[in-house]
């Protein structure tokens, strides 16, 4: 590409970084890549042109890939379904990112592999790795949205399997619901497979190291209105040794992927949870400083089948917890029941507790 233009305007760094970043944006994956690779060879004593390249391309990626890939025990999970569902099917991979489970699915004996990846340059990525694994005859990536995809093009007779790994931590935030929604309805054989089978929403009570910004003196000023703007929800490292359940585990929403009624993308739940002392002593439970959720994911083969990313199970975990944490903190009473709720609407979750409130369940 850089052959085609002014050399001198590529040898400035800026140039080929500023281009390169605008032609990703315009998701003109391959171009960016041509470019970039004659860039580097262009300049093959200097090490910047190098650096500018793999600044790029990981800059048009999220940066959970990174842990995603090292969760082992996700890696795992998802091997152990799709090798025993696959065999002879026709399987649909949505949002493929690096073309792993696509990969696992075609080892594992489908008779086909449609992948889709809607970020242009992750899905010219994956086409490189497949090739690169000797699995182009058996795979076809598709670099687009699954709502994209044709039936009568990709697959006519509908596909048999569906494998899907596009959770964030609070289940939602990747438009998993309408994007398996519309994959059932327009791409999908009768009695299709979904891997995984379903999802759920946990929550308990708990306590956790507190990262709230105090606003009421900045510098001499009070910037408490600007409190509104700042995330409710906050990241929680599920090894983090501050972080204590206060309560039993209760699932707030359960979402069935496999199901033949519609998932649905509204939808208000509550559960009861009870208050336990979290390890402390005292008759009194301590107190609960907000609510910890996460997720867990059932693969549909069995109790030892799922994926759970709960405080303390597994520090290789690439979700986090997620925080929500009270205006402060609520004492408890050892067995009480509390009430927590949650309302979701397509990608958004909010969750809350009679608790902060001062009310309360009989225990």
């Amino acid at each position: 590409m850089a052959g085609k233009h002014n050399k001198a305007a590529f040898d400035r760094p800026e140039i080929v970084l500023t281009l390169a970043l605008a032609l990703a944006k315009n998701g003109k994956a391959a171009a960016v890549r041509e470019m970039l690779e004659e860039s580097v060879a262009d300049h093959p004593s200097q090490l910047l042109y190098e650096r500018l390249a793999r600044y790029v391309l990981a800059a048009s990626v999220p940066a959970y890939h990174d842990a995603m890939l090292a969760d082992h025990a996700r890696n795992a999970a998802y091997r152990q379904a799709i090798e025993a569902a696959v065999q002879g099917k026709n399987v649909l991979d949505i949002g493929t990112g690096s073309g792993l489970l696509a990969m696992i699915a075609a080892r594992a004996g489908a008779k086909r592999v449609v992948a889709c990846e809607m970020n242009k340059t992750m899905a010219e990525t994956a086409k490189r790795i497949i090739a690169a694994n000797g699995l182009t005859d058996r795979i076809e990536v598709h670099s687009c949205h699954s709502s994209e995809l044709d039936r009568e093009t990709v697959c006519p007779e509908g596909f048999d399997v569906v494998i899907s790994e596009i959770f964030s931590a609070n289940v939602l935030g990747e438009g998993v619901l309408q994007s398996l929604e519309h994959v059932r309805e327009k791409l999908c054989a009768k009695g299709a497979r979904f891997i995984p089978e379903s999802a759920e929403i946990r929550v308990a009570l708990a306590q956790f190291p507190q990262t709230t910004v105090a606003l009421d003196d900045v510098e001499g000023f009070d910037l408490g209105l600007f409190a509104d703007h700042l995330l409710p929800a906050k990241p929680l490292i599920n090894s983090d040794p501050g972080l204590t359940l206060m309560s039993d585990v209760g699932t707030l929403v359960r979402f069935d992927f496999g199901d033949t009624q519609s998932l649905p993308t509204t939808g208000l739940s509550q559960v009861d949870v009870h208050a336990n002392q979290g390890g402390n002593e005292g008759a009194n439970g301590g107190e609960a400083n907000g609510i910890a959720q996460w997720l867990l994911i059932d693969f549909g083969n069995g109790d030892s089948a799922t994926y759970e990313n709960a405080p303390g199970r597994d520090e290789g975990a690439h979700w986090s917890i997620v925080g929500y944490p009270f205006a402060k903190p609520c004492p408890i009473v050892q067995g009480e029941a509390v009430t927590i709720h949650g309302f979701y609407h397509d990608d958004a979750l909010v969750i809350w507790s009679d608790l902060e409130r001062g009310g309360r369940d009989p225990a």
